[in-house]
């Protein structure tokens, strides 16, 4: 289960821009980004009984701002759709309490670096998260995280901090580990998702494979919170939640610099699914069954 599935996230694209050299290309300050993202993950066997899929997809534009490599500001809008099939008997998969749910983050990142070594990294965050007939003023999380960074050499970046959020029901606090660790020109440690409501940035090992081939391997772990239908009989204005842990393998193809097409396959595991009422008490909870997962997303920047 991915929030997202493309790109480096935007606390490593800031640190890796400000730690490379000027080039012609990169004459200008302005940075436009886009990507497209789909997938699926199979039927996961729900304890109490029944079953679960979730196929998604999403578009993701960012516009980033560097007049120097001190310091920088963007803009990111992502928006994505998740599809839950629900199937049999049981507590939970027997109301069909969702289907698709529609979320949408507004974020603006801002890097400065203090010297060679020293950096902050910072973002706001807005998020819309709810079904169809959800009540969008009632589906809204904001927050914000920030970490400091530590240079120890060029391209060995290591950093810390935290994020906060508040809606839905809950206030939420996001460890935050910030890495781009380059052991050599082969192989590197990085954050594989950008960091936010749905939890960490997780940790990705790449390898360079040459010919613009790499492959890695990385692990997450994601919490989706969103807002339920308001006439929904199980639990109006309620509050659905899926959380699992994600390990994947990952193998991208770079057409050129800017342009990626990657491709995942992976596993959901130790998941948990939530019905929960209008006031954030839970009403009904199951575990989630191991599921297989696929994904391909295609990235580009100019």
């Amino acid at each position: 289960m991915f929030t997202k599935t493309t790109s480096l996230s935007l606390v490593a694209t800031a640190l890796l821009a400000a730690a490379a050299p000027a080039t012609a290309q990169d004459a200008s300050p302005w940075r436009f980004s886009a990507d497209a993202y789909y997938g699926g993950q199979g039927d996961s066997d729900l304890d109490k009984g029944g079953q679960v899929g979730l196929t998604f997809g999403g578009i993701g534009l960012g516009l980033n701002y560097a007049p120097g490599r001190d310091w920088s500001v963007g803009l990111r809008l992502n928006a994505t759709r998740y599809s839950y099939d629900f199937s049999g008997t049981g507590p939970i998969a027997s109301l069909e309490p969702w289907s698709d749910v529609n979320t949408t983050t507004l974020g603006l990142p801002v890097f400065y670096a203090f010297d060679q070594n020293w950096s902050l990294y910072a973002q706001a965050i807005v998020q819309n998260s709810g079904t169809k007939d959800a009540d969008r003023g009632e589906s809204g999380v904001y927050g914000g995280l920030a970490a400091i960074n530590y240079a120890f050499a060029p391209n060995r970046r290591i950093g810390l901090g935290a994020g906060y959020f508040t809606g839905l029901e809950d206030d939420r606090v996001v460890p935050l580990v910030l890495v781009d660790w380059h052991f050599d020109e082969n192989w590197r440690l990085a954050n594989p998702l950008p960091a936010g409501p749905a939890g960490g940035a997780g940790l990705e090992l790449v390898r360079n494979l040459g010919t613009g081939w790499e492959a890695s391997i990385g692990g997450a772990y994601r919490t989706l919170r969103f807002r339920l239908d308001e006439n929904l009989a199980a639990a109006p204005n309620g509050i659905g939640q899926y959380s699992a842990a994600l390990a994947f393998a990952r193998v991208r193809y770079n057409f050129s610099r800017d342009v990626s097409l990657d491709f995942y396959a992976g596993a959901d595991f130790g998941g948990e699914i939530k019905l929960i009422d209008a006031n954030g008490n839970d009403l009904r909870t199951d575990n989630l069954s191991t599921a297989p997962l696929l994904a391909i997303s295609l990235t580009g920047r100019f």
